[in-house]
């Protein structure tokens, strides 16, 4: 995990600071993520919930954690499921070989 992990420290923190759900953020949906390619760096979801990149957040009930991830679409209906990338996985607090729920939330 480690050796895909390029991400640096003050990234980690600043994705995973503590933030409310801002009055702007809207929430897209629920998903069922698992993890994509760990050789993509960077904070992401590649999600059918949006049509376009965007800025947004996730958060999981599972550990009470939020992450900053840029939203990328990804072909299939909004009920289908997502991908997301190692370092924002581990953010999370998630197993890395589970499947996690992810409330989706736009900036």
């Amino acid at each position: 995990v480690e050796e895909f992990d390029a991400t640096m420290a003050a990234e980690r923190q600043g994705a995973a600071a503590p933030q409310a759900v801002s009055t702007g953020a809207h929430l897209l949906g629920t998903t069922i993520a698992t993890l994509g390619n760990p050789v993509n760096p960077g904070f992401w979801l590649a999600t059918p919930l949006v049509t376009e990149s965007i800025s947004g957040r996730v958060a999981t009930d599972a550990t009470g954690a939020s992450v900053t991830v840029q939203l990328i679409p990804t072909d299939g209906s909004e009920t289908g499921g997502s991908r997301i990338s190692l370092v924002a996985m581990r953010l999370l607090g998630v197993p890395m070989t589970g499947l996690v729920e992810l409330k989706v939330f736009s900036n």
